[in-house]
């Protein structure tokens, strides 16, 4: 063993470096592992913070008629129906045409279902009915801001929508079209909160 030992400690002296490497290699794992679990921990817990102030939908229906949410509403264990319609058009932003798509909403309050955090400007206005709430993504990817013009494709033509807020969605957290496009391509997706109205319109 006193052998051993002495063994150990000569090879120790004579490869101090590459040991000293090994050290610092797994020091910097242990720690890359730490800061990236804390990472995940504080997105994770921001994440769920938005998805419960903003109330968030369990879950979602497509394709239901008018008298679905009250049917819905009646279960036991549901505390909360919202209904509305969305559609995918043309849109156009400066130079830029993509297929967007817009959200109704009731444009005298917020959803009870899957509100808008307004980060710039106002919510919905009734005495404004071409005011559009612009979602953060898309007015990031097209450098649109309160006050900006965004054309929509309507059943008539071409009609302005004036941007007068900008806002963050629990649905849009993640700007994907759907469940088997998470990755649109950049410049090609885009979302905008519009009146219920102006869905129909």
């Amino acid at each position: 063993m006193k052998y051993l030992r002495l063994k150990r400690r000569r090879d120790f002296r004579r490869q101090r470096w590459q040991f000293l490497a090994v050290l610092v290699t797994i020091a910097l794992g242990v720690m890359l592992y730490a800061a990236s679990y804390d990472a995940f921990l504080n997105l994770e817990s921001s994440y769920n913070n938005t998805y419960d102030r903003l109330a968030f939908a369990d879950m979602t229906v497509t394709g239901a008629d008018a008298s679905f949410s009250s049917t819905v509403a009646a279960v036991d264990g549901v505390s909360t129906v919202s209904g509305r319609r969305q559609a995918d058009i043309p849109m156009r932003t400066g130079s830029d045409t993509l297929l967007g798509r817009i959200v109704g909403l009731p444009a005298d309050e917020q959803p009870t279902v899957n509100k808008i955090d307004i980060i710039a400007g106002t919510y919905l206005d009734p005495t404004q009915p071409n005011g559009v709430v612009v979602e953060t993504h898309m007015a990031t990817e097209y450098d649109i801001a309160v006050g900006d013009t965004v054309k929509v494709l309507g059943g008539a033509g071409w009609v302005d929508a004036n941007v007068i807020g900008i806002g963050v969605s629990p649905e849009y957290i993640w700007p994907a079209r759907n469940k088997q496009e998470l990755f649109p391509a950049p410049g090609t997706f885009g979302v905008m909160f519009v009146s219920q109205d102006m869905v129909q319109s």
